[in-house]
């Protein structure tokens, strides 16, 4: 018999978010690197050590930049949280809907085997 899990479009909905999170977290903490790296290198070197238009653009953009980040994970996580909460909600209320769907599957998975071994 083939049993192959076969995800629901909810689980792959999901998991593409936490995907889409992931990757974005991932550059905020890379340019936070980056940015934290550069203040270094200013540091051990004092004939760069001078106030500067371009520190001072630097310090805002990396701010801005980080801000803007995390706001938009903050709206998004929100988002996908009362998305998923509606989900969860659903399935505690009505949780044959899943168990009916897997079984449908189930179903015509086993009615296809039988009619082969005939």
């Amino acid at each position: 018999m083939n049993h192959e899990f076969k995800m629901s479009p909810k689980l792959k909905k999901w998991q593409k978010w936490m995907e889409i999170i992931q990757g974005e977290i991932q550059r905020l903490l890379r340019d936070t690197s980056m940015f934290w790296e550069v203040q270094d290198i200013i540091r051990e070197n004092p004939r760069i050590q001078k106030p500067s238009a371009f520190y001072s653009y630097l310090g805002r953009t990396y701010l801005s930049h980080a801000l803007a980040g995390l706001r938009r994970q903050i709206k998004d996580c929100l988002m996908r949280l009362r998305n998923i909460l509606k989900s969860c909600h659903a399935v505690i209320t009505v949780p044959s809907v899943l168990i009916l769907m897997d079984l449908t599957s189930a179903k015509s998975r086993w009615r296809v085997e039988k009619d082969l071994r005939r």
